[in-house]
């Protein structure tokens, strides 16, 4: 199961507002929660898993996203990924995720009216074509597993995800910080890692006394004599470091506050002093303080994380107020699919593709075309 658990360790960075467990899942966590006024309820019509005041979406929209779901973080894993109870865990936290997701996507729609953001009359003719090409893979078993899913409703599909990233172009417009060199350069040293800890008859970590704490350092500051006496540092590392990694690269926030510091003081082929954190003591080897390429990609990253927190800044704004209507009874019966006939994976990757080619935005459209 150990492909289970790197997957869960994926999932558990990208989950929104998930800690789930159990059938039910505290009616998924108040439908996903964000403080909105929400009626769990089977009272629905039953073409209908969730309302967002007058956005709805239905099983079959659903399953669309959940297989596909499924299917993309099958790649790589054993057929046995959703067995045990650990797969049970998976299984309903990707369930969760395609909820939150499509809700998103959902609530954006929205969120674009009010800006007096829609497709053109060119882009919904190309969310049609994207979504009745999509249609034509989908084998019988596919079909079904989505809820015999028609064209109509791919379209309309395609359509909202289409104007959910057209929306989110149009709110980070103006979001084009200037990033120094400085700010986003990320540094790569190696590392010597002597533990202060052991681990106890039952496995428990056991963090060392005062004196054996004092044992390390002084161990940790004749590792670095050695160094200034001409031994190879990588040598040292190889015979001292008890880390998993020998190097690591990492830029600012990026890793513990302490070691950032340290790393951050250092010049090229410097070894630092001595200094601990939770890992244990360290010594620091600085191997570059600046890679172009790093920093440059870096700087990419930087800018999009705050063109994201720009994005929902106003994103949680809107959505705060919203009411949401909820059939848990009808989700309950939504499920992974075990027909190992059923492949798709590609719906997301279409509509990425197709978004990449939308124009910038700059102010609303004049054009307004209805979803199909």
């Amino acid at each position: 199961m150990h492909s289970c658990r790197r997957l869960l360790n994926v999932l558990s960075v990208c989950l929104l507002l998930l800690l789930l467990s159990g059938c039910g899942l505290q009616e998924v966590r108040a439908f996903l929660d964000s403080n909105t006024r929400i009626i769990i309820t089977t009272g629905l019509d039953e073409e209908e898993l969730f309302r967002i005041e007058d956005a709805t979406c239905s099983p079959t929209e659903y399953l669309v996203y959940l297989i596909n779901m499924q299917k993309t973080y099958e790649e790589g894993f054993s057929s046995d990924l959703w067995s045990g109870e650990e797969g049970e865990v998976l299984a309903q936290s990707i369930r969760a995720n395609a909820l939150a997701r499509i809700s998103r996507v959902k609530t954006m729609t929205l969120l674009a009216q009010t800006h007096d953001i829609s497709l053109t009359g060119e882009e919904t003719a190309q969310a049609q074509a994207i979504a009745d090409a999509y249609y034509e893979t989908l084998s019988e078993a596919e079909l079904t597993a989505m809820g015999n899913v028609e064209p109509s409703t791919l379209r309309s599909m395609v359509a909202d995800y289409l104007l959910a990233k057209k929306l989110y172009r149009y709110l980070i417009r103006d979001i084009d910080p200037e990033i120094s060199d400085d700010e986003a350069r990320r540094v790569t040293v190696r590392q010597i890692v002597l533990r202060t800890w052991d681990y106890d008859e039952s496995g428990a970590v056991r963090p060392f006394d005062s004196e054996g704490k004092r044992h390390v350092y002084a161990l940790a500051n004749q590792i670095r004599r050695d160094w200034e006496d001409g031994a190879d540092f990588a040598d040292l590392a190889a015979i001292w470091n008890e880390a998993d990694q020998s190097e690591l690269i990492f830029g600012r926030g990026e890793a513990d506050p302490q070691a950032e510091a340290v790393a951050f003081s250092l010049g090229n082929g410097e070894v630092s002093q001595p200094f601990e954190t939770k890992d244990g003591v360290i010594l620091f080897y600085m191997e570059s303080t600046f890679d172009r390429s790093e920093t440059d990609a870096n700087k990419v990253r930087i800018m999009n994380e705050r063109r994201h927190e720009a994005f929902d800044e106003e994103y949680d704004v809107f959505a705060e107020g919203l009411s949401r209507t909820f059939n848990s009874h009808i989700y309950a019966q939504l499920n992974l699919t075990t027909d190992p006939e059923v492949t798709t994976d590609s719906f997301f990757r279409i509509c990425e593709e197709a978004a990449e080619l939308l124009p910038a935005v700059s102010q609303p459209a004049a054009e307004s075309t209805s979803a199909p």
